[in-house]
C-alpha cells in the first residue's frame, strides 16, 4: 500500500526518566500558556489624535465613562483604551447628525420665509 502516514515508522525508547521530564516540560508550557493574561479588546491602547483649530476645538477635550475620566489634549498623538475611542468616536458621528439637521431645518425655514414673503403677483 502507498499511503503516507504523518507518524515516523520508528520512534526512539524513551526511558521513564526521559518520560516524567517530557511530561513536567508539557505542563510546564500548559501553566505558561494558561497564565498568560487574556487582553480585552476594548481596555487595548490605541493612539488618537484629536483635531485642533483657533475656535471651537482649541481645548482638552474631557471624556466620562463608567465613573472614569480622561482629558485628552487636542492635536497631539495620546493613547487611550479602545472604548474610550469609540466614546469619542460615536460622540463625533452625533454632532456631525446634530449639525447636518440643524443645516436642513434651517434650509426649510428660509425656503418657507422666501415663499410667506414673496409678493403675490
Amino acid at each position: 500500500m502507498g499511503s503516507k502516514t504523518s507518524v515516523p515508522d520508528v520512534l526512539e525508547p524513551m526511558n521513564l526518566d526521559e518520560a516524567r521530564e517530557a511530561a513536567e516540560t508539557v505542563k510546564a508550557e500548559e501553566t505558561v500558556k494558561a497564565e498568560e493574561p487574556q487582553v480585552d479588546p476594548l481596555q487595548e491602547l490605541i493612539e488618537i489624535q484629536l483635531f485642533k483649530d483657533s475656535r471651537r476645538y482649541k481645548e482638552d477635550l474631557k471624556v466620562f465613562v463608567n465613573g472614569r475620566n480622561w482629558v485628552i489634549q487636542r492635536g497631539v498623538p495620546v493613547k487611550v483604551p479602545r472604548y474610550v475611542a469609540m466614546v469619542i468616536q460615536q460622540s463625533q458621528r452625533q454632532d456631525q447628525a446634530s449639525d447636518n439637521m440643524i443645516l436642513q431645518l434651517q434650509d426649510s425655514y428660509e425656503e418657507k420665509t422666501r415663499e410667506a414673503t414673496r409678493p403675490m403677483a
